[in-house]
């Protein structure tokens, strides 16, 4: 993706407190610094998901991706890393 301008991370910055927003969810395959930057101004965790079968290991299936997703979405909400 393209790299979010000042005014639009401001904006993602106010909406994440606004809403108490705790999980970024960011595509492995994109540049993380600007979801970095937006978490250590929130607290919300930044969690890199690939959106490919295969790009993980034991990720075969796209029942497999889905349950890889939902883990690694709600481990920051559990407390795991």
């Amino acid at each position: 993706g393209i790299t979010p301008s000042a005014r639009h991370r401001d904006h993602v910055i106010r909406t994440v407190k606004q809403n108490g927003i705790k999980v970024l969810l960011l595509s492995s395959f994109y540049n993380r610094s600007a979801s970095d930057y937006i978490a250590g101004e929130t607290g919300a965790a930044v969690v890199a998901v690939p959106i490919d079968l295969h790009a993980v290991e034991g990720v075969d299936t796209y029942f497999e991706l889905i349950d890889y997703l939902i883990s690694r979405m709600s481990a920051p909400l559990d407390g795991r890393t």
